[in-house]
């Protein structure tokens, strides 16, 4: 059997325990990776030097024994009791021991593969600093200090939009009527609840927590990232569910309301709306999911992907926030619609939308008419403008169409009717072949039929029946 050999000491006081407490759980496995790579001896701890200072004295009691002083232990030429002023360092010694320091900013713990995912976000998002050549090779090596350019640069940033979102909503509603300001204080719907709670964020808190992580941004850790990590959730969570478009309707009709107070400061109203506006979109889009894996790791134990953390891990979230779910905004329900109402309302968006194309036709025959008769009145049609004096040398209409008003509907109609007879005359040795939609119209007549008697409407139905009235 071989001599036992004693590993050698080699390490200070506390290192070992220290150096466990930074690589954090590790398995097995990574472990005899990390000794086969890095090698080594086996070494343990130092003794502890003697403090001779800690070791309590125990002083000689001086007392008289059959006439003679004899020393005893347990006094130095006085009592074994403590004086008064001994027995206030004491207490003021307990009192400074138990004083409180603060909440404790802990992490949940979490199995090691699922810290080290976690921990790559943070990397990728800028948080923590890209590890250095150890580090990556064993993740377990990596530190929980947070990246200085994160605290210097991507929190103000954050905070700088929260403070510009607020202070907008703020502005607006300091401009609108007294009355409605009072139903802000009682109001019970998704867009006043809003604007209560958007104004209601504390700015300033959040700034706070921010200058003391900026007095030393260098030997931060993500634990201490807690409290503003916190503060600012608590800000965002509660309105997320509205989802950006929702929000950016509460701004416009936010500005609309403080522009009845103050109609000359409408234009001035909508500069702080599209302020608002754009600020609200870079926290929607931009600070909630770049600062999701600080969430992730300060609520979760296990890998929830963004935004689906929002809502599977709401119990998660809501707790460390430290508020219920009576405290976020959810959009307002809409009344329940029947299906005859849902009929109705498309067949009424129909007619609007084929009114709007026949419109637009309209606008555009008359431009093509306005370019082939330029100055003849199409362009002003409107306004109705008298024909006779442009069309009767191009068409010499017979008595009766000279004594027709310029408001009457149908002198226009006759020139257009001549115009379209041009046009058929153009076009008779034209083959149509009408789409489904003309098709449709025509019934059982068809082109060739209503071309052959188009005339018949100005020579017989017009100029024939009514103009002779007219002479």
């Amino acid at each position: 059997m071989a001599d036992y050999e004693r590993p050698k000491a080699v390490y200070e006081p506390g290192e070992l325990d220290r150096t466990r407490a930074n690589l954090g759980l590790i398995d097995a496995e990574e472990a005899k990776r990390m000794m086969k790579t890095l090698g080594g001896t086996v070494g343990i701890e130092k003794s502890r030097p003697l403090d001779e200072k800690a070791i309590p004295v125990k002083h000689s009691s001086n007392r008289v024994v059959n006439g003679k002083i004899s020393d005893t232990p347990g006094g130095g030429g006085r009592s074994g009791r403590p004086t008064s002023s001994e027995i206030a360092s004491q207490a003021a010694g307990f009192a400074a021991a138990s004083k409180p320091t603060g909440p404790k900013l802990t992490l949940p713990s979490v199995p090691a593969k699922t810290k080290q995912i976690m921990d790559d976000l943070l990397i990728e998002f800028g948080i923590k600093p890209k590890p250095v050549f150890l580090a990556a090779l064993f993740k377990s090596l990596r530190s929980d200090k947070v990246s200085p350019t994160f605290i210097s640069t991507q929190l103000p940033g954050h905070i700088k939009n929260m403070e510009i979102f607020s202070s907008s909503l703020k502005a607006m509603v300091a401009l609108t009527h007294p009355s409605f300001q009072e139903q802000l204080k009682t109001g019970t719907t998704a867009y006043l609840k809003t604007i209560n709670v958007v104004c209601s964020w504390d700015i300033s808190g959040i700034k706070k927590h921010l200058d003391v992580l900026s007095e030393d941004d260098a030997n931060q850790s993500i634990a201490q990232l807690i409290p503003i990590t916190r503060e600012i959730y608590t800000c965002l969570y509660k309105v997320y569910f509205l989802g950006e478009k929702r929000v950016k309707d509460v701004i416009q009709r936010l500005a609309m309301e403080a522009s009845k107070t103050y109609p000359d400061k409408a234009e001035k109203m909508q500069l702080v709306a599209r302020a608002a506006a754009s600020a609200w979109l870079y926290l929607y889009e931009n600070t909630l999911s770049r600062l999701y894996p600080l969430l992730l790791r300060m609520t979760c134990n296990d890998i929830t992907v963004y935004p689906d953390i929002m809502k599977v891990e709401s119990q998660r979230i809501l707790t460390f926030l430290g508020i219920t779910k009576f405290e976020l905004v959810f959009p307002d329900k809409e009344p329940e619609v029947s299906e005859v109402e849902v009929q109705e309302k498309k067949e009424e968006a129909k007619k609007a939308q084929q009114k709007q194309a026949s419109r637009e036709q309209v606008v555009k025959g008359l431009k093509i008419l306005d370019a082939l008769f330029p100055q003849a009145g199409f362009n002003i049609i409107h306004q109705m403008p008298d024909m006779f004096p442009y069309f009767q040398p191009l068409y010499q209409f017979p008595d009766g169409f000279n004594y027709l008003n310029s408001e009457n509907p149908l002198q226009v109609t006759i020139v257009l009717l001549r115009i379209i007879e041009d046009f058929f005359m153009g076009f008779r040795n034209v083959n149509f072949l009408p789409d489904d939609e003309v098709t449709e119209i025509l019934g059982e007549d068809t082109l060739s039929h209503i071309l052959s008697e188009w005339v018949e409407y100005r020579e017989v139905l017009f100029e024939k029946n009514y103009c002779s009235i007219l002479r």
